[in-house]
């Protein structure tokens, strides 16, 4: 640290000598010129100066850590966070310590409270990626660091990070680009460098082990895995059921289905293979045919809960909610414990549009099971419906931090995402979501939502006319594609998706809203304020009071129009929506406002 720093820090203090910023900044000067002593000097007097500050704390904590005084450290850490347990700084400070000295656990805490508190800070996503690489969970630390990046991409580190990570699971190719942006970054990193040096190495290692021989008097090497039994040319039913169900924790369908085949064609009366069968069926949308492998294997075993669940959950994806009700209560007749089934009574609840009973469902999933990861997808969908998306977005991550893996999941906080204006942290949600399921009705949703969001209505419609072909045939989908065709000028097609959406959820004030400003641009003023009034009474919102608003204007209702107006300026926007309303409802209202209080003929106002 040059002398005329430390010459202007003693002129700030000699001007004031209890300024505990001037202390703090010396200190951090002494600290990073290795001066130890004196840097701990001067976060006492600026800890006696500000005992209600928290960065003095974390600023002694980080000098104990590099005095090896771990326990030290770790108390100065905590008191930080006691003075300011509202501030996601002091948790994230602490959590690196923590991940440094192996408190994985309790460092996990920590990031997931920084998140809480702040979702946009990539600090968060970054020090939880780094525990869950530290516990081996390379799956999680790749999603986060991605996350990261996506909130800040000029960061080298959050690349080098992920590359270690794909490092360690060998892709290397992956590894070798991220270290690749590192190096765009700062072309001098020396250890982004050495670690594309060593991936480089180690990929052509990989490709001159498995080249093929091309001697001409090379013999064939001996086979990697020795052959199979004789017994194994003659499977049982048993053996093919143990494949499908290894078939089935790989998420391969075509697998599924050929085993489960083999096995049914040995006994055809074998529930569990028509249960194999059908859920291969479900992983590829067949619900009528894994219905119908069901129905077989129920028929010839009434009593396993777990039939009766799977059977249910086929019947959700075919709208037979009656049905599936019925089903989830009798897996939970056989067994009262069953977490699953009460996951699939509160789905039925959801796309019923009964909310609160959904989400005291999927309470009582988690009640029995903790890491239900579906409960918690569930309660994130509810939250979102209305219209809590910070919310809803702690309950996607707690359900992907049990199975990073579950596309529908990623899918569904990508749409959360992009509601809140964070369209390059949804791409990445979107982009692992496709690769775990490229057919995926959900992710045609969320890109559909992205693309209309961006001012790309046409674009959107196309690709929410893939999801509802791909079966997301719901009232979220519906209600979208609507929105979208409201900016194509295509007013009877977009009315018949909110038709539709309310045919599915009568309830659904965003909806009913979306209806009532086309109703307003057919100049129906009546249907119109019906549809407004009926969404404002189920569900406040900015858009509704501002679309309520401009029908009051239209029809020269002034004063109920500035009072909708000033609502929706008053109200904290949901979503990206609510924000584009709330900045024209702030203009109406000023245009509004200036007009009435001017006289016909007052000159000011010409």
């Amino acid at each position: 640290m040059p002398e005329r720093a430390f010459a202007d820090f003693a002129e700030a203090l000699r001007l004031d000598p209890r300024s505990w910023e001037a202390y703090y900044d010396r200190g951090l000067a002494f600290r990073d010129s290795k001066q130890l002593d004196e840097a701990l000097a001067d976060f006492d007097r600026a800890i006696e100066y500000a005992p209600e500050r928290p960065n003095p704390h974390i600023a002694r904590g980080s000098v104990l850590e590099l005095r090896h005084d771990n326990d030290g450290a770790l108390k100065e850490y905590d008191r930080a966070v006691a003075l300011r347990s509202d501030f996601w700084f002091t948790y994230s400070s602490r959590g690196a310590f923590l991940t440094q000295i192996g408190d994985l656990d309790r460092a996990m805490v920590d990031f997931n409270r920084v998140i809480v508190l702040n979702p946009n800070s990539p600090d968060g996503f970054f020090g939880r990626g780094n525990v869950f690489r530290r516990m081996g969970d390379l799956d999680h630390a790749v999603s986060d660091y991605s996350r990261a990046i996506a909130l800040n991409p000029s960061q080298g580190n959050y690349y080098g990070a992920r590359g270690d990570a794909f490092n360690a699971k060998g892709d290397l190719d992956r590894a070798i680009a991220d270290y690749d942006h590192v190096l765009s970054i700062s072309p001098d990193n020396k250890i982004a460098l050495e670690r594309k040096r060593l991936a480089l190495a180690a990929k052509a290692e990989i490709a001159k082990a498995t080249a093929p021989a091309t001697t001409p008097d090379a013999r064939p090497s001996p086979p990697a895995v020795a052959a199979p039994p004789a017994a194994d040319n003659n499977p049982t039913v048993a053996s093919l059921l143990q494949q499908g169900r290894a078939f089935v924790a790989q998420r391969r369908p075509d697998e599924i289905i050929a085993a489960a085949n083999k096995a049914i064609a040995l006994d055809a009366k074998s529930a569990e293979a028509l249960a194999l069968r059908a859920v291969g069926r479900m992983m590829k949308a067949q619900w009528s045919e894994a219905l119908a492998d069901f129905d077989a294997a129920i028929a010839l075993k009434d009593n396993i809960p777990e039939l009766h669940y799977s059977r249910g959950v086929a019947l959700l994806n075919t709208k037979q909610y009656a049905r599936a009700m019925a089903d989830f209560d009798r897996a939970l007749a056989l067994d009262p414990k069953n977490a699953d089934a009460y996951v699939g009574r509160g789905l039925v609840k959801f796309l019923q549009g009964q909310n609160e009973p959904a989400m005291a469902e999927f309470d009582r999933a988690l009640a029995l099971n903790p890491k239900q990861g579906a409960a918690y997808r569930g309660r994130g969908n509810v939250l979102l419906r209305q219209r809590q998306i910070d919310k809803a977005l702690v309950e996607f991550d707690r359900s992907l931090a049990i199975d990073p893996r579950q596309a529908a999941t990623l899918a569904d906080r990508g749409i959360a995402l992009v509601l809140k204006g964070r369209p390059e942290e949804a791409r990445v949600d979107f982009d692992r979501a496709m690769e775990f399921s490229p057919d995926l009705a959900g992710v045609f949703v969320g890109r559909g939502l992205a693309l209309l969001a961006s001012g790309q209505a046409e674009r959107a419609v196309a690709a929410f006319d893939q999801a509802i072909a791909k079966g997301a045939d719901d009232a979220l989908a519906h209600l979208l594609r609507g929105k979208a065709l409201v900016e194509t000028n295509e007013l009877d097609r977009a009315l018949a998706d909110f038709d539709q959406a309310l045919k599915l959820v009568p309830l659904f004030a965003d909806a009913l809203a979306s209806r009532g400003a086309v109703w307003m641009r057919k100049k129906d003023y009546a249907r119109a304020q019906a549809d407004l009034d009926r969404s404002i009474g189920l569900q406040q919102s900015v858009v509704t009071y501002f679309t309520r608003g401009q029908l009051f204007e239209t029809q020269g209702k002034f004063d109920l129009a500035m009072a909708d107006f000033r609502r929706a300026i008053e109200l904290t926007p949901g979503n990206i929506f609510d924000a584009a309303a709330q900045a024209v409802a702030k203009s109406r209202l000023e245009a509004l406002t200036r007009n009435n209080s001017c006289g016909k003929n007052d000159q000011r106002c010409l």
